[in-house]
């Protein structure tokens, strides 16, 4: 059975609560030059996206509350099948309407 993909942020703490890693350092300097952690939400999302967690990846965004960048990692995610390509084009269509910027 698979587990839905599920998200974690990084920013000025880890997911911890913790300060930076060396990880969080390098994915610092992989952003735009006008992209900063602390402007930017970023969801690191982990696991298969298929077509019984495609809803709840849709959901998982604060699409109004979020800053006007957002980043999404999906490094460690399988994309499983058509459905989740439409989760992730739904996703940022949703960004796109509210004006912000999705990586």
């Amino acid at each position: 059975q698979r587990a839905p993909a599920t998200v974690g942020e990084s920013g000025p703490t880890n997911s911890f609560g913790e300060a930076p890693s060396d990880l969080d350092n390098d994915l610092e300097s992989g952003l735009p030059s006008h992209v900063t952690l602390e402007n930017t939400k970023i969801y690191q999302i982990r696991g298969p996206l298929f077509f019984a967690s495609a809803q709840k990846f849709v959901g998982l965004f604060d699409y109004f509350e979020d800053p006007q960048i957002v980043m999404l990692y999906l490094d460690q995610t399988v994309l499983s099948d058509y459905s989740a390509m439409v989760a992730v084009n739904s996703v940022a269509a949703k960004y796109t309407a509210l004006g912000k910027e999705l990586h």
